[in-house]
């Protein structure tokens, strides 16, 4: 990244080409992106719920919470050799308590938004092509670190529960 003083811009060098323009023209396209797709979801949450696919929605989502108990309490028991098992409803961490999992925190809101965010950002359709699923990998990652890392805290620091 160059400071170019006579123009007051910066010069953002990509591999064989300049492209010029603002920093905070990429951070406020951004911010106003993610607004809207915020509100977009919201919108069709809240007073349409999901119309016309709300069937699917919920369909998807409860099937991403399934994933999430058996990751978890795989994760739970292999790697922290902690006493857990599911019972389709909630992660249970043996005499120390239970961590349900409900809609919300499935990640589908996630996947919407991240995925429309790659689709309506300015950028080469070849490289998003591999970066969308490979992005959505990540949130679900992300998500199931959560989880375990909750269940972690219900186990070994169940005051700040």
């Amino acid at each position: 990244m160059k400071n170019d003083h006579r123009a007051g811009r910066f010069r953002f060098t990509y591999p064989g080409k300049q492209v010029p323009g603002r920093l905070l023209d990429g951070i406020s396209r951004f911010f106003l992106l993610m607004a809207a797709i915020y509100l977009f979801w919201w919108i069709w949450e809240k007073p349409m719920q999901f119309f016309p696919v709300g069937g699917c929605i919920r369909g998807f989502s409860g099937w991403l919470v399934q994933g999430l108990y058996r990751d978890s309490e795989w994760i739970l028991t292999r790697v922290f050799h902690q006493q857990a098992w599911c019972d389709g409803s909630s992660i249970c961490l043996g005499s120390t308590g239970s961590l349900s999992i409900s809609y919300p925190c499935s990640g589908i809101r996630q996947f919407t938004q991240f995925t429309l965010l790659m689709i309506f950002y300015p950028g080469p359709w070849r490289r998003k092509t591999w970066f969308v699923p490979l992005g959505l990998l990540a949130v679900h990652f992300t998500n199931l670190l959560r989880i375990v890392g909750l269940s972690l805290v219900i186990v070994y620091l169940p005051q700040f529960w």
